[in-house]
Formats: C-alpha cells, structure tokens, sequence
C-alpha cells in the first residue's frame, strides 16, 4: 500500500483539512494545503503545509502563508481532523 497526500489541493478556509486550536482558543491554524505525503513529513524538520492562521495578532482574520509543521505541532493542544468531510474527490 502506498502512502498517499491526501491533502494536496488548497481548499477555501472554511472547509480545511484540519483545524489545529491552542486550549485558550487564542490561536488556530486550518490547515488548506499539505506539501508532502505524512511518511515524508515526519522525517522532514521543514516540512510546511500552507495554512490560515487566526490569533490575537490578527484581529479576528485570517493570515494565510505557510507554516512549518513542528511549529504547529510544539505549540497546540487540540486538533481535529477534517479531511473525511471535504468534497475532494477522493
């Protein structure tokens, strides 16, 4: 079986792959586009996924750009997946 980006077109913000939320809900990351398949991500330190970012810094909108994934990764504690949910075509 062969691993597979299942996550490699960029959706609207509104229907991201996933949603990555820090406890205090101050800060989220949806998820719109991943670069590189998950086997190649976890052995990659700059693996990125292009994203839209709300924070305090933001004032409520959305900022969009890449992000490194351990940057997302070493700052949140909740997240939800929501790849089954898209019209993909999968």
């Amino acid at each position: 079986m062969t691993d597979k980006n299942e996550c490699n077109k960029t959706v609207d913000v509104e229907s991201p792959y996933e949603i990555w939320q820090t406890t205090d809900n101050l800060w989220e990351w949806r998820v719109l586009k991943k670069y590189q398949k998950p086997s190649k991500e976890v052995t990659n330190p700059y693996a990125r996924w292009m994203c839209a970012v709300r924070s305090p810094h933001t004032y409520g909108s959305w900022e969009y750009g890449d992000v490194y994934v351990a940057e997302i990764l070493n700052r949140v504690d909740t997240y939800r997946s929501l790849v089954s949910q898209n019209d993909s075509g999968y």
